[in-house]
């Protein structure tokens, strides 16, 4: 079902350890994906959450996240979907995903929806390290937080020029 429906599984630690299932249209319709859910940041600025600034691991170019190529299986078959320009620009890049449905449309609808999304490199944050000792409400907004959730991240390296904000979703 998540390779299908290109969703996310988690176990929700917050909740007792319960599986559950975001769907793929969860970043659009739920309050906790279109709100901010939490501000991290590596200065001082009352109200927000400051992580620590070297443990900040950020995906220097975004390009290990592209998807511009989807190869699709359904019971009739496989249709492959691509983005013919980001394909160009960076190369193949592709996934392979097994679907139960009913068409060859179908099928190359969620392949679309996989490129249309991933297409094009983004700014990912892949650890953040919190020190719980600096703030004691760290603990609390990072096991509140769920896959799917969208957070700011600010920071200011080297603390010359202006901060660099960025809306994320937590995906794990």
């Amino acid at each position: 079902v998540v390779e299908s429906e290109q969703g996310f599984l988690h176990v929700d630690h917050a909740d007792g350890g319960r599986i559950r299932f975001r769907g793929r249209y969860t970043r659009f319709t739920e309050p906790r994906s279109t709100a901010i859910q939490a501000a991290l940041t590596d200065e001082d600025l009352v109200g927000a959450l400051h992580y620590e600034r070297d443990g900040l691991e950020v995906d220097p170019n975004g390009i290990g996240g592209v998807v511009n190529q989807a190869d699709v299986s359904w019971p009739g078959g496989n249709v492959r979907v691509e983005d013919v320009s980001s394909t160009a620009q960076f190369g193949p890049q592709s996934r392979s995903i097994t679907t139960e449905a009913p068409s060859r449309h179908v099928a190359a609808s969620a392949g679309q929806w996989l490129v249309s999304r991933y297409a094009q490199p983004q700014v990912r944050v892949r650890g953040l390290r919190l020190n719980p000792a600096a703030d004691d409400r760290l603990v609390s907004a990072a096991l509140g937080l769920r896959a799917s959730d969208l957070v700011t991240v600010r920071r200011h390296p080297q603390q010359t020029g202006a901060a660099i904000t960025n809306e994320l979703f937590v995906e794990g």
